[in-house]
Order: structure tokens, then C-alpha cells, then sequence
């Protein structure tokens, strides 16, 4: 097996609506998992709560195209 070195950054996960089911399609199914698993900050930002959505550091609720840029406009800390 491939050595993962720590991701030690941030992994965000734009929602899609429960109709397209996403969260139950591989890889977007374990990509928040497997960043976390290796060290990132796991951040989903969606409409409504998923089955993933308990297994994420930090849910934002809302159209990602105006909770992103709220998070990119924020300083980085030092």
C-alpha cells in the first residue's frame, strides 16, 4: 500500500442535493473520510444535511456559492 503522508489542511465538501445521491457514490463517498483519517479539516457545505454530514468537523447550511466565498475572504491564521 501507497504511504499517505498527513493532509494537516483543509478538505471541503461541496453539497449536492439528496436526489443525485452523491454521498452514496465512490470516491466522493470516502474522500471526506479519507482526508480526515489523514489529518485535514473536513468541512461540508450544503442545502440540507446528509448521511455524511455527522461525520464532518464543521456543517455549513447553505447555497455553496454563498457560504464559500465567506470562507475564502476569511484571513488564513498565522
Amino acid at each position: 500500500m501507497q504511504n499517505i503522508q498527513p493532509l494537516h489542511g483543509t478538505f471541503v465538501r461541496l453539497g449536492m442535493s439528496e436526489q443525485s445521491a452523491s454521498y452514496l457514490v465512490s470516491p466522493a463517498n470516502v474522500l471526506p473520510r479519507l482526508a480526515s483519517d489523514h489529518g485535514a479539516t473536513v468541512i461540508e457545505i450544503n442545502l440540507e444535511p446528509t448521511p455524511l454530514s455527522n461525520t464532518v468537523d464543521f456543517f455549513l447550511r447553505g447555497p455553496s456559492g454563498e457560504v464559500l466565498p465567506g470562507l475564502v475572504a476569511k484571513d488564513p491564521p498565522p
